[in-house]
């Protein structure tokens, strides 16, 4: 099932770098923001941070649970 925003959501998002990053992402896989947990990779030192994290995965074509090997994907879908 795919992930959906609602117009507030896109309004809020819309406000800052990283919400209209997430919202270039989503257009793309329709899937849920980065989450940060417990066991996750520093994003920050792989990615440079969230706007890094969603560049790599639309370059590669992958959701960020993808790329990182969370499993999480498999869990969500």
């Amino acid at each position: 099932m795919a992930y959906k925003l609602d117009a507030d959501d896109i309004e809020i998002l819309q406000e800052d770098e990283v919400g209209r990053k997430y919202l270039e992402y989503y257009k793309i896989f329709k899937s849920q923001p980065f989450g940060y947990t417990f066991g996750m990779p520093d994003i920050d030192k792989l990615y440079g941070g969230l706007i890094g994290l969603y560049d790599e995965c639309i370059r590669v074509g992958k959701k960020w649970e993808q790329l990182i090997g969370t499993g999480f994907d498999e869990i969500r879908e």
